[in-house]
């Protein structure tokens, strides 16, 4: 009997009855084939074997898998045909700026609700999703603070995509007057982040701190200034 393979990727089956009698096999030989998981990889899409069908028959479902390959074992008692199915699946690039968009941030952790999956965490800022799967992402871990979009958006991915996203990181200014309003200059001052750390820095003539890239949240400012120090 004849064993056809009508979709899928074949790497390897058991030889034929008859060398080089191609997919010919003696009533009750039993056949393994084996496929891989991913195919037709190009232009950042790809194809995801999902569960193959006999002879047109129920799917049989496979786990699904981002490497590696599956068998196939039946007997051939009559003529079979074998029909992989799969999902088409794009990649989804991930990237992230501070709030003005005018510096990169590369997060430590990064995670995305995804349809049918839940929250999970993303390595490398990318991951492969189906065909008409929503996400959002949850959560964006940079210098220990969560740093996430304040707009949690759904999106649907239909095609490979690259996306820019605007974290809640800025950039902040101290200035240290005294009880006349004047700018004091040569001010010590240890800022406390939001992520436990702290920097130190000195006033300017104009008495102002900036800082740039600072991460969302409360911070606190220690003062000292000719001996005399204040907080807030």
């Amino acid at each position: 009997y004849q064993l056809k393979i009508s979709s899928g990727q074949l790497i390897a089956a058991t030889p034929p009855s008859i060398s080089n009698d191609t997919s010919w096999y003696d009533r009750g030989t039993t056949v393994v084939t084996t496929y891989n998981n991913i195919w037709y990889v190009s232009y950042n899409s790809r194809l995801n074997a999902v569960g193959y069908r006999l002879d047109g028959g129920k799917e049989s479902p496979i786990p699904r898998a981002d490497s590696g390959a599956f068998q196939v074992s039946l007997m051939m008692n009559a003529p079979h045909v074998i029909d992989v199915d799969a999902v088409p699946q794009y990649l989804l690039s991930l990237s992230f700026t501070d709030n003005s968009e005018s510096h990169g941030i590369l997060p430590t952790k990064l995670q995305l609700d995804i349809q049918g999956f839940g929250i999970r965490s993303i390595q490398d800022m990318k991951v492969w999703l189906d065909n008409g799967t929503s996400f959002s992402v949850v959560s964006v871990i940079w210098e220990g603070v969560d740093v996430k979009p304040q707009d949690l958006t759904r999106f649907t991915l239909n095609g490979p995509t690259s996306m820019v996203f605007r974290t809640r990181v800025f950039d902040a200014a101290i200035r240290a007057t005294d009880g006349f309003g004047i700018p004091v200059s040569g001010a010590s001052a240890d800022i406390a982040l939001a992520n436990g750390t702290t920097i130190s820095r000195i006033t300017g003539s104009n008495g102002t701190i900036t800082m740039s890239m600072i991460p969302l949240g409360t911070y606190e400012v220690t003062m000292t200034h000719l001996g005399a120090s204040t907080q807030s």
